[in-house]
């Protein structure tokens, strides 16, 4: 699905540089998307997107690092198999992606396509 980030859907069996060429403090890898934080708090997610889990807003599915939308600064940010969850510099949650049990923590099993404020402080 593109998780690689590298552009192409072609599985690898040596390490192999993701494109765009940004730098990433860390990295997490779901089992259908990754997601990366840039230095500067940027969080940017490639591979399968049905759900959302991208955080951009689309249901596309991405080869290549995409922004997520909501010009959020994040410390961390952790990927699941169809969602992913953030924590901003202002110690707020956001997940975005599948939500169908509730596991946003928004108070709804709406799928979100974008970061999401967790709700209850």
């Amino acid at each position: 699905s593109g998780e690689l980030g590298d552009g192409t859907t072609t599985d690898r069996h040596q390490p192999q540089a993701v494109a765009g060429g940004l730098r990433f403090q860390g990295v997490s890898a779901g089992s259908n998307a990754t997601c990366g934080i840039t230095p500067a708090g940027l969080v940017y997610c490639w591979g399968n997107n049905f759900y959302g889990q991208i955080g951009d807003g689309t249901t596309n599915n991405r080869l290549t690092p995409t922004a997520t939308v909501g010009g959020l600064v994040f410390l961390r940010v952790n990927t699941a198999g169809t969602h992913a969850c953030g924590v901003t510099s202002a110690s707020r949650t956001y997940c975005w992606g599948s939500n169908y049990t509730g596991m946003l923590g928004d108070g709804t099993t709406r799928d979100r396509r974008r970061p999401t404020r967790v709700v209850g402080g």
